[in-house]
């Protein structure tokens, strides 16, 4: 996909798939000294032609055409609606739910079926940008093949034990061999099943249930689920990264707002951002969101300049997993605060990027700051123990993601 950095700045942009089965309206994130949003690096950076994750190239311009999506001639027609891949599937433009840095999400229907779905919009004008931004429209162009690809290879693994715990690619638009292209009026779509909220928001709204003088157990711990509850969060989320593993593939922005509740489960969204075990990676190959990311893909971005590179671990993804755990239990990130101080303090480099953040996390110096709190031993021991494991600085010497669901955490009554 090329340079993108998930920055966790405050809550300019709406998580990007924040739909509910039912209707409701997204409630919105609460204000943190960070957001979940997903967006470039910047706009010359991620307009910049770059190198596409190795699991899904990216296409010629002659199988996804650029061309800024217009209006058209069914939406008339449509009492407002607008009919996209091929008649399937319909959508109302004012039907938005949420929005990231490539993409806009609708609220959509199914044609024939009368369900509901979630369309996923990639166009400049709706992402900011001028229609005639040829660049990012490039930009666009890859983002949304590269995300359909990983979805069709994610759901061609599936086996005995049944589809993989992933959204849904209900349809896209295609070219007429079939190819992802933009549609007859101009768009580029992918049509998902609907969720219900993201674990994000459902901390959100767990938390806001807490009365105040509840808010807090212990020293600094967050009582938002009950522990049972907890270890099937936890194990839901293990599971989605267990099936990756299996696969050969890292998802190295696994964050809250990446993973769904839909009526079968929790499955993983924005898959854009899953990369092969061992693949060589650059700055310029990953998406990361700074507090959640780990101390090597940390060191891509701060020794740049030297051209740094790496292969990346099969363990990356379950740092990832240990910050989003510990963000069920704590007030904060572990290490929000930190961000914020060094994104503040320093200035950014050309690109939008806090290298003193990278730096900092990259370095020996940072680890003491990176460990579970006592405190959370104290009340969780066994979920203290996998969180260690976790967040071990060493990627050689983390738990691996096939070893998750094994931990004795899970055999805990």
């Amino acid at each position: 996909m090329g340079f993108l950095l998930c920055c966790k700045g405050h809550a300019d942009v709406a998580p990007v798939y924040p739909i509910d089965g039912a209707g409701r309206p997204p409630k919105p994130e609460p204000q943190r000294s960070i957001s979940t949003s997903t967006t470039p690096k910047s706009k010359a950076a991620a307009a910049a032609p770059t190198t596409a994750p190795a699991v899904a190239p990216t296409p010629s311009p002659a199988s996804a055409p650029s061309a800024a999506p217009t209006a058209g001639p069914s939406e008339a027609e449509n009492g407002g609606s607008r009919l996209i891949c091929g008649g399937k599937f319909e959508f109302k433009p004012s039907a938005v739910i949420g929005m990231g840095g490539f993409s806009l999400v609708r609220r959509g229907r199914d044609v024939h079926a009368g369900g509901l779905v979630a369309v996923k919009c990639f166009s400049p004008t709706e992402t900011g940008h001028a229609a005639d931004d040829e660049d990012w429209d490039e930009t666009l162009r890859d983002a949304f093949v590269t995300e359909c690809a990983m979805l069709q290879k994610l759901h061609a693994m599936q086996d005995e034990a049944g589809a993989p715990p992933v959204v849904r690619l209900l349809g896209h638009s295609r070219s007429p061999d079939g190819a992802p292209a933009a549609d007859e009026d101009g768009g580029r779509y992918l049509v998902l099943e609907m969720g219900r909220y993201t674990l994000d928001q459902h901390l959100a709204d767990c938390r806001d249930e807490l009365e105040d003088e509840d808010a807090s157990k212990g020293a600094g711990l967050i009582e938002a689920f009950s522990a049972a509850e907890l270890r099937v969060l936890v194990g839901a989320m293990c599971h989605c990264l267990a099936f990756l593993h299996s696969r050969g593939l890292v998802a190295v922005d696994f964050k809250g707002a990446n993973v769904m509740r839909f009526p079968s489960g929790w499955k993983l969204i924005d898959c854009d951002a899953i990369l092969e075990v061992d693949s060589e990676c650059t700055a310029d190959d990953v998406c990361v969101t700074p507090v959640y990311c780990p101390p090597e893909l940390a060191a891509l971005y701060a020794r740049e300049e030297e051209g740094h590179s790496l292969r990346l671990p099969a363990s990356s993804h379950c740092w990832c997993l240990g910050m989003v755990v510990l963000e069920l239990v704590l007030p904060e990130p572990l290490n929000a605060r930190r961000y914020k101080q060094l994104r503040d303090a320093e200035s950014t480099d050309s690109d939008g990027v806090a290298l003193g953040y990278f730096r900092w996390l990259a370095s020996p110096e940072a680890l003491p700051e990176l460990q579970p709190p006592a405190v959370l031993g104290e009340a969780h021991p066994l979920l203290h123990e996998l969180l260690c494991a976790l967040l071990a600085p060493d990627p050689r010497e983390r738990l691996c993601a096939d070893a998750l669901l094994c931990h004795r955490y899970f055999a805990e009554n």
